[in-house]
């Protein structure tokens, strides 16, 4: 992991610096360390569900960050979030019923 960048004020005067918007917040950890509880939902040849949430969470509490794939017929995916959202608030039992934007 790299240090991040340093910034030296040679003015003397108070400034800010914006390195980025922060995401959603999930389970502790960067995505690349963090560990899930993943479900797979295949509903025919195009269409599935990915869900993640922390390891141990129950598929009924809203915890659960959800996708909809879906594969068209030339091959195009396209990834929608359950509610427009990649937050862990969702429950995977209602994985059929969300809006996916």
């Amino acid at each position: 992991m790299s240090s991040p960048p340093q910034v030296i004020n040679t003015t003397n005067k108070p400034f800010v610096v914006a390195v980025g918007i922060p995401g959603p917040r999930g389970p502790a950890g960067g995505e690349e360390e963090a560990v899930y509880a993943k479900r797979v939902d295949m509903q025919g040849d195009t269409l599935l569900y990915r869900g993640e949430a922390a390891v141990g969470t129950l598929d009924a509490t809203p915890a659960w960050r959800i996708r909809r794939i879906t594969i068209a017929l030339d091959g195009d995916v396209t990834e929608q979030w359950a509610d427009g959202s990649a937050e862990f608030n969702k429950s995977w039992l209602d994985r059929e019923t969300i809006t996916y934007t």
